[in-house]
């Protein structure tokens, strides 16, 4: 059982021990500069995972002042004219809509609910390099083969993927022969 501070220690500065069990994966592949593409990646699931352990999720509206700018501007404020974001975050927004294009448009809020630690059911394990187009976004998903994580998907994509397959279980030996990414050490 994992407390909040491993959470959010395992976000900013990579894991400190190996996992106990097989985590799920959610292969990703950036349309640009992966070191780039992980910060923006850990940055914004950081918003949410802290937000998470601190805020009271009974009320109308949660506390995105510490979401990134050019999270909040591809999400709420996408269609309004002179939006200036980088090309890949373009690109990874238009690349969710194409796959999910029955799904409506995402606000701040809405993705921010879905932190609620009542309705969360995954906890964030790592961002590692497979090669250098691929990461891997480990979640610890307490062994449920099939978890709600729409949210997750919609960050992987805005923050720059091309691709972002389906999460499936890897071996914890998988994860200790990659390397972590995008970490503030």
């Amino acid at each position: 059982m994992f407390n909040q501070m491993d959470e959010i220690q395992r976000l900013m500065e990579g894991p400190t021990e190996p996992p106990r069990f097989s985590l799920a994966v959610l292969e990703l592949k950036p349309f640009g500069d992966l070191s780039l593409y992980a910060k923006r990646l850990r940055d914004v699931i950081f918003a949410g995972v802290e937000l998470s352990y601190r805020e009271d999720f009974n009320k109308e509206e949660l506390d995105s002042s510490n979401v990134p700018h050019w999270f909040r501007v591809v999400t709420d404020q996408y269609h309004e004219h002179g939006v200036d974001l980088a090309d890949d975050i373009k690109k990874g927004r238009n690349r969710y809509y194409e796959i999910y294009y029955d799904e409506d448009d995402w606000d701040v809020q809405e993705w921010l609910f879905c932190f609620d630690p009542e309705c969360r059911n995954w906890k964030w394990w790592d961002l590692t390099i497979v090669d250098d187009q691929t990461l891997f976004l480990w979640i610890d998903t307490s062994g449920e083969p099939v978890i709600a994580c729409q949210e997750l998907r919609w960050a992987a994509f805005v923050s720059g993927a091309e691709v972002a397959h389906d999460l499936v279980f890897q071996s914890k030996e998988i994860w200790s022969q990659q390397s972590s990414i995008g970490i503030k050490r």
